[in-house]
Parts: C-alpha cells; structure tokens; sequence
C-alpha cells in the first residue's frame, strides 16, 4: 500500500480508486476493425481500486471503539487465558467457532445466526473480541456494521435523522451485522429499553440479519423481556470467555514496567 499523506488521498487517482488507462483490446478492434486504442477506466493498482478508503469509510461508520480500531482476529490471543492457578485455559472450541464465523460468514448469515460473547467478570475480552470479528468482517466482506453500547440504545432512539438518511435506530434493525455491547447492564430491564431491544432484535430476527451480543450474564438470566431473551438465544451461538481479566494483567504489567524504569525492582 502506498503513502498517502496527512489527508490519506491516493497520489494516483485522487481518490477516486480508478485511473484511466490507454490500450487497445479485441473489443476495440472489433468496433473500429484495427489498432485503435481508447480510453478505459481501471481499478488504481497503487491504492487498489480504492479498497483501503472504503474499509475505512466503513470502519468509520460502524462506530467500533477507538482502542480496536485496527484490531482483527489475528490481535485476539485465544491462548492467553489462565486460571487462578495459573494453568492455561483451553478455549479452541471458541475459537473455532469464532474462526468459522469469519471464514464461512456466508454460511451463518443465510441462517441469521450470530454470537453471544460472555464472561461474568470484566476485562475479559469481549469487547475485544467483538471488535475485532466486526473489523474482520468488515476487511474481508465490505459489510455494513454496527458497534452500539446498550446504554446508548435510548439516545439513539430518540435522535432525528439528517438530512436523507435513515434514522439512527432504522440503521441498527437494518445494516449486515450489529454489535449490541453489554447487554447485561443493571439498567437493561428498564420498560423502554425493552421495547427498543425487541423492535430491534425481532427486525433482525425476521430478515436473518446477523447481530454479536456481548454481556456478563447469560442469556437465560438476562433481565429482559422474555420475548427478547427467546430471540437472542435462537439469534446466537453461545461463546463462553474464562473469568480471567486482561486488564488486571495489563495494568500489573504497567506497573512492574515503572518500577524497573525508576529502579525499584
């Protein structure tokens, strides 16, 4: 791929991903009966075709945490995980289950079927692991996604939409694949909340839209309307993350990271 610059525009097409090349092809021969060469608009080998912008424009829109922006599957380290007694924790299955949701999407969307990232504690990953199954979807398929916190689901119902656009709940019942973050907050039995989570996992339900729920309970204690919790559990293939927290980890590793610098250990 090649340097951009601050404004992140192709040198060769200017953005626009094609540049127009002159040759002749059997067609033109055909149309002028000899070496005639004309004008032809290709994809820009330099940027290819624009492809990076696009991904970008979607990440964009998709609203993906900033701290994952660039993460894909390959950033989820699936063999990091120990118990309390330090042993490794064997999550292949996961794995594999997540793996073949990326590489045979296809074959999960014509069924609508999503996942269910869960773990009790925090810190676990499965924010992590969702953005980076969004990012990879969005790599590999151009599709169009969606990353919203259920604590936001109220203020994205009650926004207007600009100008020619749909409204903002319309785009989370609509777009390819939609991650509901955190489901299993304590404000989540709320009566309008819902309401919105019905409209929108019964929309998706209905046209097998696939949709990535993460939270700390299961489904089946979910504080929700039973009509939403039976959707989520036919919408999703459960994957169960250990009860050991990166963020602990990290921040224990930060901390030693100091102490070594200033010279106390």
């Amino acid at each position: 791929m090649g340097d951009f610059g601050a404004m992140g525009v192709c040198p060769k097409c200017k953005g626009c991903g094609y540049i127009i090349v002159r040759k002749t092809t059997p067609r033109s021969i055909e149309i002028y009966g000899k070496d005639h060469p004309v004008d032809y608009a290709e994809p820009c080998p330099y940027c290819n075709g624009g492809e990076q912008k696009q991904i970008e424009d979607v990440r964009t829109r998709a609203n993906i945490p900033t701290t994952y922006y660039d993460a894909s599957i390959e950033s989820f380290k699936f063999d990091e995980y120990y118990n309390d007694k330090g042993e490794k924790e064997d999550i292949s299955l996961q794995e594999k289950y997540v793996r073949s949701f990326i590489f045979d999407f296809e074959k999960w969307q014509k069924k609508g079927i999503g996942l269910y990232i869960y773990s009790k504690r925090r810190g676990t990953g499965k924010t992590f692991l969702a953005s980076c199954i969004c990012n990879s979807l969005m790599a590999k398929y151009k599709l169009t996604t969606k990353f919203v916190s259920a604590s936001d689901l109220l203020d994205i119902a009650k926004a207007e939409p600009r100008q020619g656009e749909k409204a903002p709940l319309e785009v989370l019942c609509e777009c390819k694949v939609l991650v509901l973050d955190d489901i299993g907050q304590k404000n989540t039995g709320t009566e309008w909340l819902n309401d919105i989570l019905f409209k929108i996992i019964d929309a998706r339900y209905q046209k097998k839209l696939v949709t990535i729920f993460t939270s700390n309970v299961k489904v089946g204690e979910l504080n929700i309307d039973d009509r939403v919790r039976s959707r989520i559990d036919k919408l999703s293939q459960l994957i169960p993350l250990p009860e050991y927290s990166f963020r602990n980890k990290e921040a224990h590793e930060e901390k030693l990271e100091l102490f070594k610098e200033i010279g106390l250990m």
